[in-house]
């Protein structure tokens, strides 16, 4: 109960504020009743009013810690998004690098097809020139 009288209760975690109400409910039901009924109104007036005020509290810390959820959650999904982005961006890069890749590979495949053929035609033309240096000598 001194935490509800020193007024802490919008500092205080919600474990213990939870703990209050508890204590605030357990004072609401003990056998020991005051004599005089309008004293026994008056306290279960001021429980009453007190529990409302400790259920408020809750509620409003409950309702932040959601509203924090929502503020995350969207911060994770902006998140995920542009790493998607990336990602398709690195894909796309990455096809674009393969292809590259075949069309220098066919080009070398080519130029290695052209080279062989230009050696055996310059092989063909030296033994040509062999022989007729042979057929004029």
């Amino acid at each position: 109960m001194e935490l509800i009288k020193s007024n802490c209760l919008d500092n205080a975690s919600s474990k213990s504020l939870f703990s209050v109400a508890s204590r605030i409910l357990d004072e609401c039901v003990k056998e020991e009743t005051p004599t005089y009924l309008m004293l026994e109104i008056f306290s279960y007036i001021r429980m009453a009013v007190l529990l409302g005020k400790v259920l408020n509290i809750i509620e409003r810390k409950m309702s932040a810690q959601a509203e924090n959820c929502r503020n995350q959650n969207n911060i994770f999904k902006s998140r995920e998004e542009k790493f998607h982005s990336r990602i398709k961006v690195l894909e796309t890069f990455a096809q674009g690098v393969n292809e590259e890749n075949e069309v220098a590979l066919r080009n070398f495949e080519r130029m290695k097809a052209v080279k062989t053929k230009l050696e055996e035609e310059r092989k063909v033309e030296e033994r040509d020139m062999l022989k007729m240096k042979k057929d004029m000598g």
